[in-house]
């Protein structure tokens, strides 16, 4: 008899499979349901029999407390829970824990419900993504599509969900091959499209998104051309292309107001004009190597800071000898995680900046632009894959951070790392990332810049592929490592941008714990 476990967890209500074993002696519905302040447990059948006794049960758990989401980590409950729920008003936004396709019976009881209107979910098929949008029902999917084009790396449009959703599209001409392919897959999928920024002039370029437009039947958008434009002959020319993107119900502009074009200043280029637009250029130049010097100042203020305050928490207990957090670990963790409970970790790269406490959150986009105080920040914060494991640790356990050479913060001085003059210290060729639940230390064997891709993320393996798997990353290392790596070891993966197009990857292996 499968039992379910509700639980009130901070801003969320939770629903999963209970786990511990059940008595072999026969018991009925009753005694199997436990009912507490912030914890319910009731067997499927009785929910089943009993929904409305249930859902006054769970209207009471939450009642005068601020919750929004259910959270459903088991995927085969997903109709059961949807069902118990709906109706409950506030208990507007769902979130599936379990990597599964969202399925069409999943939907309809979306849809029945009447009160779910977001959904969290790792990804779901195209027609059903439109299902949900005809009632307000808005999606997004953990699951990233891994794109090459400059347009969809530059839009950041890495999931199902974000093409769908996107009303605002920057396109840097003139446009390659993969531009082009890509741009006719987004339009496939989008339906909020309205408005096109394209950086500059490009007859070709502007040809083919009106080509591309009109096959599709799509009107009412709009193209901003971002250029200063002083030729008279290339305005005449976008004026005749604007006739044409009107015919099809399309809107072509110069991104200036009416005024600028009116007193016709494209052509006072006199050297008056000239001289001041040298003066301005430099001002503009000095102003952005300012803003640039400023903001690297800025974000190694804010790191220091935050570091400051977790050594000054640390130490507040007992002193610690020379500094040494990595290897204090009680008091490291205690710590951490009164700071930031999703603390997993501290990573440490010889000779490096990198000197961090390593957090995960439940996707690998929150810590992009968020700190370990939970704040925004362009910087980011070095993460755990979400996917990983953080007590017992996968085959693969993976940590991504930004680069920010400049600042020297995150991963910025890890380019130092493939570097082959940085192994004339043998201390350099190990890392030491230490968990909650143990200290490790790996020995680096293979280090190498490549391409986007994703084949360098898998977590778990099957019969001979972590062996396959392993080869692999050794072929790929631009220096020679000695460190022996079998089917049997566990490996630690750090990954980084080298450049918008590029990864910088390093892999080591567990040598000590």
């Amino acid at each position: 008899m499968d039992k379910i476990r509700v639980l009130l967890e901070k801003d969320r209500i939770s629903f999963s499979y209970y786990k511990k074993p059940l008595s072999n002696k026969k018991q009925d519905l009753l005694n199997t349901n436990i009912i507490s302040r912030n914890e319910l447990t009731f067997t499927e059948e009785y929910i089943i029999q009993n929904n409305r006794i249930v859902k006054g049960f769970i209207k009471e758990l939450i009642q005068d407390k601020e919750i929004h989401t259910i959270e459903i980590k088991d995927y085969a409950l997903c109709n059961t829970i949807i069902n118990l729920t709906s109706d409950i008003k506030s208990l507007n936004h769902l979130y599936i824990a379990e990597d599964c396709d969202l399925e069409v019976h999943v939907c309809k009881s979306i849809i029945k419900s009447n009160n779910i209107e977001y959904v969290d979910c790792y990804s779901i098929y195209y027609y059903l993504l439109l299902e949900l949008d005809k009632y307000g029902i808005v999606v997004n999917s953990r699951n990233e599509i891994f794109y090459l084009s400059n347009l969809m790396t530059n839009n950041e449009l890495n999931t199902s969900t974000k093409i769908f959703y996107k009303n605002t599209l920057n396109v840097i001409s003139p446009l390659n091959s993969s531009d082009e392919i890509d741009f006719e897959t987004f339009l496939n999928v989008n339906k909020y499209l309205k408005i096109i920024n394209i950086s500059s002039f490009n007859q070709l370029d502007l040809d083919f998104l009106y080509t591309t437009l009109k096959n599709k039947h799509l009107r009412n958008i709009s193209i901003y051309v971002h250029e200063n434009i002083k030729d008279d002959k290339k305005i005449k020319q976008l004026k005749r292309i604007n006739k044409k993107f009107k015919k099809a119900k399309l809107s072509l502009h110069l991104a200036y107001n009416d005024e600028y074009l009116k007193n016709n200043i494209f052509k006072q280029i006199v050297l008056n004009t000239l001289k001041g637009c040298a003066i301005l250029s430099i001002l503009i130049v000095l102003l952005v190597f300012s803003y640039i010097f400023y903001n690297n100042y800025k974000s190694m203020q804010n790191v220091l800071n935050i570091q400051s305050k977790i050594n000054k928490s640390i130490k507040k207990n007992e002193t610690i000898e020379n500094n040494d957090i990595v290897n204090n670990t009680s008091n490291m963790v205690n710590a951490l995680l009164s700071i930031n409970p999703k603390t997993v970790g501290w990573l440490k790269v010889s000779n490096t900046n990198i000197n961090y406490p390593i957090v995960q959150a439940s996707d690998n986009d929150y810590y992009l632009d968020h700190n370990f105080d939970g704040e925004k920040d362009y910087n980011g914060w070095l993460f755990m894959d979400y996917r990983n494991n953080k007590e017992e640790l996968n085959k693969n356990n993976i940590i991504y951070g930004h680069n920010r050479y400049y600042s020297k913060v995150m991963f910025g001085t890890l380019n130092d790392l493939a570097k082959k003059s940085y192994y004339d210290e043998s201390e350099n060729k190990y890392i030491i990332f230490n968990t909650l639940y143990g200290n490790y230390k790996w020995e680096i064997f293979s280090v190498y810049k490549i391409k986007t891709t994703s084949d360098y993320l898998k977590i778990n393996f099957k019969d001979d592929e972590f062996e396959n798997f392993i080869k692999m990353l050794r072929d790929r290392s631009s220096i020679n490592f000695t460190a022996e790596v079998n089917k049997d070891d566990k490996i630690l993966t750090l990954s980084t941008c080298a450049d918008d197009y590029s990864r910088l990857v390093v892999h080591a292996v567990l040598v000590k714990q």
